[in-house]
C-alpha cells in the first residue's frame, strides 16, 4: 500500500510537470482542491491511498487511467521529469509571445 501511495505522488506529479500545469491548474482541471492535490503529490507517512473517485478525476484530467497513476514510474521520468512529452497546446503558447493571454484563454475554454 505504501510502495501504491508513492507510485501516484511520483506518477501525478511527473504528469503534472510535463504538461507544465502548476498544482492550482491540475486541481482546477480535476475539479479538486489546491490542498487535495498537494497532499497527493506529497503524501504523509500516515496518510491512507487516495479514494477512488479522486483518483479517477486526476487520471481523466492527466489523460491517463488509475492503473497507470498506480505503476511503477519509468526510471527516465523519475531522473527527468521534463523528459515526458508536453502538452501541445501548451507549445503552441510558448511558440507565440504576443498571443499568450489568447492562448491561455483558448486553453482553458477548450476552444
Amino acid at each position: 500500500m505504501q510502495t501504491e501511495r508513492l507510485n501516484i505522488a511520483a506518477n501525478v506529479k511527473r504528469l503534472r510537470v510535463a504538461r507544465e500545469w502548476s498544482v492550482a491548474i491540475l486541481a482546477h482541471r480535476a475539479g479538486l482542491s489546491f490542498r487535495t492535490v498537494k497532499s497527493i503529490e506529497h503524501p504523509a507517512p500516515a496518510s491512507g491511498e487516495p479514494e477512488t473517485k479522486t483518483l479517477h478525476d486526476l487520471a481523466v484530467a492527466l489523460g491517463t487511467t488509475i492503473i497507470a497513476l498506480r505503476r511503477d514510474p519509468p526510471q527516465s521520468a523519475i531522473r527527468n521529469p521534463q523528459s515526458a512529452i508536453l502538452n501541445p497546446a501548451l507549445l503552441r503558447i510558448r511558440a507565440s509571445k504576443t498571443g499568450f493571454i489568447a492562448g491561455l484563454i483558448r486553453l482553458f475554454t477548450n476552444d
